[in-house]
Parts: structure tokens; C-alpha cells; sequence
């Protein structure tokens, strides 16, 4: 499996990807990062084969760029289109779920801990989860397709 994350805070995305690392040991994930949409997209650009399984997309960029741009990009380029792209935050999702269930995104996931990251990471790629792993999913990825 091959993640890209986009994610404008450098320790955030540290988190995160020492987080994926430790699942790849599972299950071979490969993590890119980009600390914008525009380098993200530039990256998936330049790949001509193995495009990300999934894109991991902070919903708060910092500076000019925006999550609902960045998914209407992905929407919009057929190549790209058919990528789950999983958005995340610290925030609540209560107050939006309405628009971003409107969004080319597939999942919303609440900043997790090492923890719960590991079982969402487990669920993603397939592995067949005890019943209070797949609890502790459900708390923190929603589906919104």
C-alpha cells in the first residue's frame, strides 16, 4: 500500500508517518509526503504508475491553500478521481459532516493516537480486526460515502 499525506505541520506529519511505518512492518505501506497540495499534486504528477492507495489530507493547510480546493483538484482529474482520500483534523466533524460528505473525500479521521492510527491503518488495508479494534475504528474514521 502507498499513502500520500499532505499535512502543512512538520511534527504533525511526523506523527503520522512514524505511525504508518510502524503498520508497514505489517503490511509493506510506503509513505509520501508533501507539505502542500500544490507539491502533493506535483508529485503525483510526476508518477507514472504506482499512484497512492490512499491520500491523507489535513483539512487545515496553513497559507493559501484549502482542503475543499484540493479535493475538488482530485475530483476533477480522472487520473486521480477514483483515489480514497481520507481528510483529517483535530476538530470536530459534527458542524461539517454535511459538507464534507458533499467532498470527494472517503473518510474523516480525528487526529488519532500511535493506538488508534494502527488499527485504522489495519482496517484500510484489510486485516481482519477483533471486535474492540473495529469499536475504536468506528470512534475515530467516519465513512462518508
Amino acid at each position: 500500500m502507498k499513502i500520500l499525506l499532505i499535512d502543512d505541520e512538520h511534527w504533525e506529519s511526523d506523527i503520522l508517518q512514524a505511525s504508518i511505518r510502524l503498520i508497514g512492518k505489517e503490511s509493506s505501506v510506503e509513505c509520501c509526503y508533501a507539505d502542500n497540495p500544490v507539491k502533493g499534486l506535483a508529485m503525483m504528477d510526476n508518477m507514472e504508475t504506482n499512484l497512492p492507495d490512499y491520500i491523507f489530507l489535513d483539512i487545515n493547510l496553513g497559507g493559501s491553500y484549502s482542503c475543499a480546493d484540493t479535493l475538488a483538484q482530485l475530483k476533477r482529474n480522472e487520473r486521480y478521481s477514483k483515489i480514497p482520500v481520507v481528510i483529517y483534523t483535530n476538530e470536530e466533524i459534527a458542524w461539517r459532516k454535511d459538507f464534507w460528505k458533499k467532498s470527494a473525500a472517503k473518510y474523516f479521521l480525528t487526529k488519532p493516537n500511535i493506538d488508534e492510527l494502527m488499527s485504522v491503518m489495519r482496517f484500510l488495508t484489510n486485516v481482519r480486526l477483533p471486535e474492540d479494534e473495529l469499536q475504536q475504528v468506528g470512534r475515530k474514521l467516519v465513512y462518508l460515502n
